[in-house]
């Protein structure tokens, strides 16, 4: 079959670029979701904050200005 020192097959080069990619991907992948996951936290961080310092709409309130933002836009067509 195969002798020492031979040219590795095009199948066997294949199989480790395969497995090169596969290990980049998990690395790679795995960074992007750490830094989804930091985003979110320091989004929630920030919405408790906005909390806490009482920055906050209730809701009646925040959809009337979204609907009279919505109007203002509508007019201006």
């Amino acid at each position: 079959m195969g002798t020492a020192g031979a040219a590795p097959s095009r199948r066997s080069e294949f199989t480790r670029l395969i497995v090169a990619l596969m290990a980049c991907e998990a690395f790679f992948g795995a960074s992007v979701r750490t830094r989804d996951q930091i985003s979110l936290l320091k989004m929630l961080a920030l919405g408790q904050k906005a909390i806490d310092d009482g920055n906050v709409t209730d809701h009646d309130n925040f959809f009337a200005e979204l609907e009279a933002e919505d109007e203002e836009v509508g007019s201006e067509d």
